[in-house]
């Protein structure tokens, strides 16, 4: 309660900092750019339409969850606006991720984590999922309509030339490579989310259909690896994002690893299909990532040796985890850190390792710096 209180007056003094400079300043210069802030009228009313837009947000996700004792509703705001803004400053699609461990944590002590998944869930089909696949149905006729022209003449299928031409007036050629890297980030970020929450949305972990020998590699992988691929696939999404060319080879390798071990459980083909079909889907695309990742830019430098370093000995550390926790090795790791049955240390130590591990890779596949090589003799003879 105490860091949500420190979290609360942290926002609020954004706020009215935020308004004070629209008052006092009214524009200021940060790093060499003039940013102009709005009449302080004008920001009062954005404080006041967004503060109306969470509540009623925030209101709908409370009202999925079951009746808990302690939870009131502005107890519950408090963990909704904290989880919202961690979101919205990991700058993820969403903040797919990062809000839902934070409503996981923030409302562990009231609420137990099935009932919390559950209600994510619906929360994000209504508010994300949904509206997605309206907007790209939506974009989809959009594009056929206005550019259906061009497409039918790439295609050989246009009647005529002249009808091929006849577009709206304005329009710009259709960009493939913007909207399979859009298409690629959002399809592997919601990937990654159904690997965390594999064991939410597919409980079921009986090998007895498998082989004995098989059974044991499948029962010792359970839900715990899984959920770290799901980790890996949110940082490949981010990273696909920023088109780099390394984080489209891991994530094919991430989402057969996924579709691999989702193989080795019983009722779960509809998981192997989405993965299989998200990779053979991103395939196709590899001339849209063009940007070499930080690992491959460049000489072998020390930040990188150390993000080497740390993401090893996180492995290590998550794997002895998983040893110690043996009993609970079905479930994934995030359902580790939550567990009361297990010492803090441990629960600690897993949380830890996987947050260390995302940043590390982060670190490795993010987008390398263009260096700039001198204009000399030599560069002149290259470019003659």
């Amino acid at each position: 309660m105490l860091a949500l209180n420190a979290v609360g007056v942290l926002l609020w003094a954004i706020v009215i900092g935020y308004v004070t400079l629209a008052r006092v300043l009214g524009s200021f210069r940060l790093r060499g750019h003039v940013i102009d802030l709005p009449k302080w009228r004008m920001a009062l009313l954005q404080v006041a339409l967004a503060t109306i837009d969470v509540a009623v947000t925030a209101t709908i996700f409370f009202a999925l969850l079951p009746n808990a004792p302690g939870l009131t509703w502005t107890i519950f705001l408090g963990v909704y606006v904290a989880s919202y803004t961690a979101g919205l400053a990991a700058n993820l699609p969403g903040g797919i991720g990062v809000f839902d461990t934070a409503m996981l944590f923030g409302l562990e002590n009231y609420i137990d984590a099935p009932h919390i998944i559950g209600a994510i869930v619906v929360f994000r089909l209504y508010y994300y999922i949904i509206p997605l696949f309206l907007a790209g149905g939506l974009f989809a006729g959009n594009e056929i309509f206005v550019r259906g022209g061009g497409l039918l003449r790439a295609a050989g299928m246009a009647p005529t030339a002249r009808a091929a031409t006849v577009t709206p007036q304005g329009t710009t050629p259709w960009s493939e490579p913007d909207f399979a890297v859009a298409a690629a980030t959002g399809l592997v970020g919601l990937c990654g989310a159904m690997l965390l929450m594999l064991g939410v949305l597919a409980p079921s972990t009986d090998y007895s259909w498998l082989d004995p020998e098989f059974a044991d590699i499948a029962s010792q992988a359970g839900q715990f690896i899984p959920s770290l691929i799901g980790a890996g696939l949110i940082v490949m999404a981010l990273a696909l994002s920023h088109r780099v060319n390394l984080a489209w080879g891991l994530t094919i390798m991430l989402l057969i690893a996924g579709a691999g071990f989702a193989a080795t459980q019983d009722n779960q083909l509809w998981v192997i299909a989405v993965l299989v079909l998200c990779a053979l889907l991103l395939a196709p695309f590899r001339s849209c990532f063009y940007r070499h990742a930080s690992l491959l830019s460049g000489p072998f430098e020390a930040p990188t040796a150390l993000s080497l370093f740390v993401l090893v000995i996180c492995v290590l550390a998550l794997a002895l985890a998983r040893h110690k926790t043996f009993l609970l090795s079905n479930n994934a790791w995030w359902a580790v850190v939550m567990s009361p049955e297990l010492p803090n240390s441990v629960r600690f130590a897993v949380a830890l390792a996987v947050v260390l591990a995302s940043v590390a890779i982060w670190l490795l596949v993010r987008p390398g710096r263009v260096r700039a090589l001198p204009w000399d003799a030599a560069a002149s003879r290259r470019c003659s």
